[in-house]
């Protein structure tokens, strides 16, 4: 049965799984869906895309993550890190941020 288009629940594209399950893990979901923003903001596409909300929270419940290949390497594993299944594996907000200080900035600015 077609449940509508995703845009009747725009926030279903960035919660957590553990959201999605209604065990947020606060701090560690923050972690997860600043990692699908970096993703969309570097990648210039959505992470995850669907026909409807459900489709959507399925892939992210069955962690089905788009394909990092065309992100600079450092930016990719930091966001494959954020996207971790066991959310004591992503990073801290510390981490973060010293890993995005880090990297050459230029990777990431578009040029005219």
């Amino acid at each position: 049965a077609h449940l509508g288009p995703m845009t009747v629940v725009p926030p279903v594209a960035y919660p957590s799984p553990q959201a999605l399950r209604g065990n947020d893990e606060s701090l560690s979901s923050d972690i997860f869906v600043f990692g699908t923003l970096i993703y969309e903001l570097s990648s210039r596409s959505p992470a995850f895309t669907g026909s409807n909300a459900l489709e959507v929270a399925h892939r992210i419940l069955n962690s089905v993550f788009p394909d990092t290949l065309s992100l600079p390497p450092a930016l990719a594993r930091l966001v494959e890190e954020c996207w971790a299944e066991d959310p004591a594996e992503r990073p801290d907000a510390a981490n973060l941020l010293a890993r995005l200080q880090a990297l050459d900035a230029s990777h990431y600015v578009l040029k005219k």
